[in-house]
């Protein structure tokens, strides 16, 4: 957090240098775990989980004791040894057998972590090592209306806890268009019952923006929550033996 600057000419701020009043400019120190706060700031905290998770397993690959430390010491390097570092890291991914996806995306995180870095002028090269070519999907049309009608038939047959979980949830996703991390991240206070709103923290959001529920869909959603209960916490909990009642 930043402090007002005091008298010195340069005062220390944990990972953050702040200097004299008489400076407009804010200097943050060259070290990976302050890049990474400045990375994470202003993202939602599914892509923080998901870009902490990606980095760990590229610190755990080079031996450093934790993506900070993993992160300068790609930085200390030249631009063909980072270069190296990161197309040996895609070859290992490969030949431990993740999938393509999997490998993209830790590649991507790397790249973005790289480009912050020259953003703020601690390097002047890019890591430039390419993604794999993953094998295209065949058939990503979906259920269409159809199938989503004759599933929500199925479900409607169903009068436990959990089937009327879900029938709410597949309400959700089809009839506001909501995305997964979306539906999971709902607590039970972000739903108004007397304004039939749910608060929806929309990708790449940083506040919550009120919809109105649709009439089939209150339905369901009211019927999930007589068995759920007024209990404050997840508004869908899970109902397997590992995580049950934590959040989806």
């Amino acid at each position: 957090m930043l402090t007002a600057p005091d008298a010195s000419p340069s005062a220390s701020v944990g990972a953050v240098v702040v200097r004299s009043s008489a400076s407009p400019l804010t200097a943050f120190t060259a070290t990976g775990e302050a890049l990474l706060a400045t990375w994470f700031a202003g993202k939602d905290a599914a892509t923080v989980r998901a870009y902490s998770r990606d980095l760990a397993d590229f610190a755990q690959y080079v031996g450093a004791p934790n993506v900070g430390a993993a992160l300068e010491g790609l930085l200390a390097l030249s631009s063909g040894e980072a270069n190296g570092v990161a197309l040996q890291y895609r070859g290992a991914l490969l030949a431990s057998g993740k999938a393509p996806a999997t490998v993209n995306r830790r590649l991507a995180a790397l790249r973005s972590a790289v480009s912050l870095a020259r953003l703020l002028g601690r390097i002047t090269w890019a890591l430039d090592v390419a993604g794999v070519e993953g094998s295209r999907y065949r058939d990503t049309r979906g259920p269409g209306a159809d199938g989503f009608r004759a599933l929500v038939r199925t479900l409607e047959r169903r009068t436990d806890a959990k089937g009327r979980r879900d029938l709410a949830i597949v309400r959700l996703l089809f009839d506001m268009g909501l995305r997964r991390e979306e539906v999971v991240s709902l607590d039970l206070a972000h739903f108004d019952r007397a304004a039939r709103t749910l608060a929806v923290l929309g990708k790449k959001r940083r506040e919550r923006e009120r919809l109105t529920i649709p009439a089939p869909t209150l339905d369901t959603l009211e019927a999930w929550l007589v068995l759920r209960g007024a209990a404050p916490g997840p508004l869908f909990h899970n109902f397997d033996r590992a995580g049950k009642g934590a959040r989806l």
